[in-house]
């Protein structure tokens, strides 16, 4: 199980989809953050805030998307949370092998990215 478990994140991190049956799609999608974050660090040093700028992957941020099947009954006591784990593997995926070009852009409901 465990090793399906591996080969089914490898295909997402990718940027393929998931596909489970009755449930729905399950992928990462790329978006630009209304609000940058802080950079805690930086702001300590130099007295001043400090934010991100994120620069190495052109101001996208990326997370786990969960498009629900149609015919799920109560699609509102459903929700994905995702392990830490699989949380900083999409970050690294970002920095280091920008598989972030492969991601699904995530368009807000008013029609801006």
């Amino acid at each position: 199980m465990a090793l399906l478990g591996k080969y089914l994140l490898e295909r997402i991190l990718k940027g393929e989809d998931l596909y489970i049956p009755r449930i729905g799609r399950l992928y990462i999608a790329k978006f630009v953050r209304k609000q940058k974050k802080v950079d805690f660090h930086q702001t300590k040093l130099q007295g001043k805030t400090i934010y991100h700028n994120d620069d190495n992957t052109n101001g996208y941020s990326a997370h786990f998307h969960w498009e629900k099947a149609k015919h799920l009954l109560s699609k509102t006591n459903f929700t994905v949370k995702t392990l830490r784990v699989l949380s900083r593997a999409i970050a690294q995926g970002m920095l280091h092998e920008q598989s972030y070009r492969h991601y699904r852009l995530l368009i807000s409901k008013s029609g801006r990215a």
